[in-house]
């Protein structure tokens, strides 16, 4: 309660006085952008925090960008003209929430209060979309709210109680520019609150150029080779790798010197037990969360196929990485996947279940021209989100937002 309070202070605090560092000025100048992220961008591996790190990096050779999060700066990379700020938070669980909310935005403050910040960019909605938004009214800044996960499912879920709702409802309300990742996601947006269609854009992640890069790695691939690169802490609620093991019993038989190679974090006991369950232990290995993106990079292009059994995603981000690798994607029949890929062009779309997984693995092992072209069309389509393009639409929304009365 102290917390709530002191928070609760000192925005009534501020709103009582007069900011006039940011008058306005020349809408076509920026030279201070201010990035909001819960995670560490160079300590998690998550889509916001990817999307933060690589567009902090290119943008620092024309802006100085500042970073609010929380964590520590061990493992940051020393870039010039990019300043990792963080706060530390206690272990303990009913206050640290408050904890995070509090320092994020007595951090963010100090920073404002010290440059002559352009442009807020907050990335996910709570609690930097809202403090973003504070902050924003405050000092007289435009702020951008960056929405990168399946917002519209995790709106609607049960588990998303109404002071969440509320929220957010603020965020999207008081934010200038809201950005998203997907035009799928962007129509869920739009569908679930009135009044936001001018003030969306989508900006999609982007691809490392140096990092997944086809060229880079062994041409050699494994024979009849699958990987999967996927969190476990979502099984059955999102993610469905149990469907790839089941698929895997069936192709097993055609295909005796079968590989699944399962990439992720979390706990992977319930695949494990279930692999034993069907006998398939020979043919799977459970690596976990590995070091880093090259590492990752390695793995997919020494594989043929790239398995993603999901329920739904707002991007899904490592299919286009797979891609890049030259590793052919079958994925659900869903968007957005079709925003960034053409059935049997440059992957395989199947319906989410056993029988379809089975079907379009089985269709690409069985024909290997098909699988070679497929491989060389996703690369070259991989090219078209090179993360020097992407950074381009990035700053056009942020000018956009500066362009605003």
């Amino acid at each position: 309660m102290l917390m709530v309070l002191r928070l609760k202070y000192e925005i009534g605090k501020e709103k009582t006085a007069v900011h006039s560092r940011h008058p306005g000025g020349d809408s076509t100048i920026m030279k201070n952008i201010l990035l909001l992220i819960k995670n560490n961008p160079w300590m998690m591996c998550g889509g916001a925090e990817v999307f933060v790190k690589e567009i902090s990096k290119r943008l620092s050779k024309k802006y100085k960008v500042f970073v609010v999060c929380e964590g520590t700066t061990t493992g940051s990379e020393i870039i010039d003209n990019v300043h990792v700020n963080t706060y530390k938070t206690s272990n303990i669980p009913k206050i640290r929430a408050l904890e995070s909310t509090y320092k994020l935005y007595k951090t963010a403050k100090s920073i404002i209060t010290k440059y002559n910040i352009d442009v807020i960019n907050s990335h996910i909605e709570f609690p930097t979309g809202y403090i973003g938004c504070i902050l924003g009214e405050q000092y007289n800044i435009m702020s951008v709210l960056s929405i990168h996960g399946a917002y519209g499912s995790a709106y609607n879920s049960s588990r998303h109680n109404f002071i969440y709702r509320y929220f957010i409802r603020k965020c999207i309300k008081k934010s200038k520019r809201i950005h998203t990742v997907s035009n799928y996601s962007k129509s869920i947006l739009t569908h679930s609150f009135d009044g936001i269609k001018n003030k969306i854009f989508v900006v999609s992640p982007g691809v490392d150029e140096k990092t997944f890069d086809s060229k880079k790695y062994n041409k050699k691939r494994k024979e009849y080779s699958i990987i999967c690169v996927s969190s476990f802490h979502k099984l059955f609620t999102q993610k469905r790798q149990d469907l790839l093991l089941f698929a895997a019993k069936k192709l097993i038989k055609k295909y005796p010197k079968l590989s699944i190679t399962f990439i992720g974090n979390g706990d992977a006991t319930q695949l494990k037990k279930l692999s034993e369950k069907l006998n398939l232990t020979k043919n799977l290995v459970f690596l976990g969360k590995l070091k880093s993106h090259s590492d990752v990079a390695k793995k997919l292009s020494e594989t043929k196929i790239f398995a993603f059994p999901t329920l739904f995603e707002s991007f899904g981000m490592v299919s286009l990485e797979a891609m890049s690798t030259g590793t052919v994607p079958v994925v659900p029949k869903i968007p957005p996947f079709d925003e960034y890929m053409t059935d049997k062009k440059e992957g395989i779309f199947v319906e989410l279940s056993v029988e379809g997984f089975y079907e379009g693995i089985d269709y690409l092992f069985s024909n290997e021209k098909i699988l070679l072209e497929l491989s060389k069309n996703a690369i070259l389509k991989s090219n078209q989100y090179k993360w020097q393009r992407i950074v381009r639409k990035y700053e056009n929304m942020l000018f956009s937002c500066r362009s605003l009365k």
